[in-house]
């Protein structure tokens, strides 16, 4: 791993490796290359790899993300981690080692958004809608946004409920999760205290890419696989949420030190994509929102 690589603000973002960071990543500033320097730095500081858990939002990122480790580091070093992967494909490896808890069976099927919305269909030829035919993809989108939500409460509309409470006796019938419950049901399991120390002991080093874009249970995840040392790094920039139709929650960035008090803030402002011109108008729209934290992109590219 070469140092030189990295401006001042990345070089900063890398070495604080204990407690809890956000790395306040803008646009074009490189974000990848600091996730990818703390991965190595923890590791060629002597934490064994298997310590270390990266979480990101694609299979694509994933294993651009390990690439670069691989690279940097090579692959003897990594022998037994570190472990880098979606939030989807974290939940399922919980759920693979404790599936009985989960109240499946070992070898249960993971259902897409078309299976869920094939059991709503289902459904709907028993559980007769109040103000007539229901659409069941309408329904699909419903109850995965119930379940996004991380609210507890029982849904007031007592259709959606009965609904609800079939829906997931049918799951387990059938022996399956579907896509929601990968995030779900670990956060569930982990209520368990001696479940969740064990997986602190496991992944000592938290990494979170785009975390902006998290929402409710996945932040809760989080919050939970979080241990007494708080070694949780977030990287985001809270001017690019722009998911929030699929339950993004912008706020979980906006307060990450009010979560996680005394949390070091690092700032990556300078843009390697594009000039000057471009930055300062772009910085003069975004500055309009009202909430976000501060910051100012720059270029060395010229006008």
């Amino acid at each position: 791993m070469r140092s030189e690589d990295l401006n001042d603000a990345q070089r900063e973002a890398v070495a604080a490796t204990e407690g809890p960071v956000l790395v306040l990543a803008g646009a074009g500033t490189g974000k990848t290359r600091v996730i990818t320097h703390r991965v190595a730095r923890l590791i060629g500081n002597g934490v064994p790899p298997a310590d270390v858990l990266a979480v990101t939002f694609t299979n694509k990122a994933a294993r651009e993300m390990l690439g670069r480790v691989r690279a940097m580091l090579g692959t003897k070093k990594l022998a037994g981690g570190p472990t880098v992967c979606t939030f989807h494909r974290l939940g399922l490896t919980i759920l693979r080692e404790h599936a009985e808890r989960a109240e499946r069976r070992p070898g249960f099927s993971i259902y897409d958004q078309s299976d869920g919305t094939g059991v709503i269909r289902d459904l709907l030829e028993e559980l007769v809608a109040p103000d007539g035919p229901a659409d069941p993809e309408a329904l699909q989108r419903a109850v995965s946004a119930h379940k996004n939500a991380g609210s507890a409460a029982e849904p007031e509309d007592a259709f959606f409920a009965r609904l609800l409470e079939r829906y997931e006796r049918d799951l387990a019938a059938r022996n399956a999760f579907d896509l929601d419950d990968l995030i779900r049901w670990p956060v569930r399991l982990l209520a368990d205290k001696a479940l969740r120390r064990a997986y602190h002991e496991r992944y000592r080093y938290l990494l979170v890419d785009e975390y902006q874009d998290t929402n409710q249970m996945q932040y809760e995840l989080l919050r939970l696989l979080v241990g007494p040392a708080r070694n949780i790094c977030v990287v985001g920039d809270d001017d690019q949420s722009i998911y929030r139709f699929r339950g993004a929650c912008r706020d979980k960035i906006l307060n990450f030190k009010r979560d996680f008090p005394g949390a070091k803030v690092v700032k990556l402002e300078e843009n390697y994509r594009s000039t000057n011109a471009i930055l300062r108008a772009a910085n003069a729209v975004i500055a309009q929102s009202a909430t976000r934290h501060a910051k100012r992109l720059f270029s060395r590219l010229g006008e």
